[in-house]
């Protein structure tokens, strides 16, 4: 995958195709509306969790890095 959207609209769209399979017994139209609900939760979901491991990461190097500053102006 050449980028991150790209990776989250994969799994979107493999999600979509199993939840219009597991949809079947009801009408058609009514599970392609479930489904699209679905995904909408989904893709937002991961974007949350998405911008939770960004910030985490985002933290972490901030940390490292003034404690790499402060450590060689120490000395």
């Amino acid at each position: 995958f050449t980028s991150l959207l790209e990776l989250l609209n994969f799994m979107t769209f493999k999600h979509v195709g199993y939840m219009l399979f597991k949809c079947t017994s009801i009408s058609y139209s009514q599970s392609i509306t479930d489904a699209s609900l679905q995904i909408f939760e989904y893709k937002w979901f991961m974007l949350k969790v998405l911008r939770i491991f960004l910030s985490m990461t985002n933290v972490y190097i901030f940390q490292r890095w003034t404690m790499y500053l402060s450590h060689t102006i120490a000395v």
